[in-house]
Formats: C-alpha cells, sequence, structure tokens
C-alpha cells in the first residue's frame, strides 16, 4: 500500500513539473511583476507608449490631465509618480490645480512592441473637500495592430 502511495505522489510530482504548476511562476514564464523587456511604458487612451511621462490625459487631449510627473522606481514591480491635477478646460467646470499621486503596479510583458507596461494604475487628487479622490484605471498592452512608442 505505501509503495503505491508513493508512485501516485511521484506521479503528481512528475505531472506539476511537467506543466509548470509546480513553481510559483511555471517553468518558462516571467515571475509575478518580473520585466520582461528592458524598457517599460505607459500606454495613453490611444495606446501611445511612454517612457516615465511627464503629463497623462485622463480623457482626450483637452480634457483633465496629471502634468509634472516625477517617478521614483519607473520599471520595478511598483512605481509612483507625484504631480500636478490640473482640470481648466472650458467644459470641465470648476478650475482645479491640486496635488496627485498615480501609483502603477504588476509589470506585463507586451511581446508586438517588445516592451512591459503596469497592469494596475490607481489616480489619487489631494483634495481636503473630496479625501477619497481616488480613481483605478487599467493598464494593458495595446490590442493587436495598434499601439505605438513615442519616447
Amino acid at each position: 500500500m505505501k509503495s503505491l502511495r508513493n508512485a501516485i505522489v511521484l506521479a503528481l510530482l512528475a505531472v506539476l513539473a511537467l506543466t509548470g504548476l509546480g513553481s510559483p511562476a511555471g517553468a518558462d514564464q516571467q515571475p509575478y511583476g518580473k520585466a520582461e523587456y528592458k524598457k517599460t511604458v505607459f500606454f495613453d487612451m490611444y495606446y501611445q507608449g511612454e517612457v516615465k511621462p511627464r503629463r497623462i490625459f485622463t480623457t482626450a487631449n483637452s480634457g483633465p490631465y496629471f502634468k509634472k510627473l516625477r517617478w521614483k522606481n519607473w520599471g520595478d514591480n511598483r512605481t509612483v509618480g507625484r504631480g500636478r491635477f490640473i482640470s481648466d478646460c472650458a467644459s470641465c467646470g470648476e478650475k482645479e490645480n491640486k496635488a496627485a499621486r498615480i501609483t502603477m503596479r504588476k509589470l506585463i510583458p507586451c511581446p508586438k512592441l517588445k516592451v512591459n507596461t503596469y497592469k494596475f494604475i490607481t489616480l489619487k487628487v489631494f483634495d481636503r473637500e473630496r479625501p477619497n479622490r481616488v480613481v483605478k484605471w487599467p493598464g494593458d498592452c495595446p490590442p493587436r495592430g495598434e499601439g505605438s512608442l513615442i519616447r
């Protein structure tokens, strides 16, 4: 009975090793958050990729935006950008110029462009009147046939 149990355990271990399920990220996959390519970019709503963007628009290039962004740990599994949130367009309502923070995390590879990008993006505006101004924004690689790098 003991030898049958040992044979089953060995067979299961062999299956796990062959399928990559026995290791945390699989035998041929990148570990969680590990950069596959040297360059890491942020893709805007038009899938234009940029390294360490100084400005990020939240809508079309005439709506509210983040500017003067300075990044720490760009290209790591987690990066934080600090700058200003600006809302000064004619149709945006009350004009704003407030401190802001953008956090991006979990690097994912974009094989078509041979770059990494961030999967999870959180935008925070520091506002005493509305202390919970946080928006989660999904990051992703461009769909097939779209996307380019601008820097």
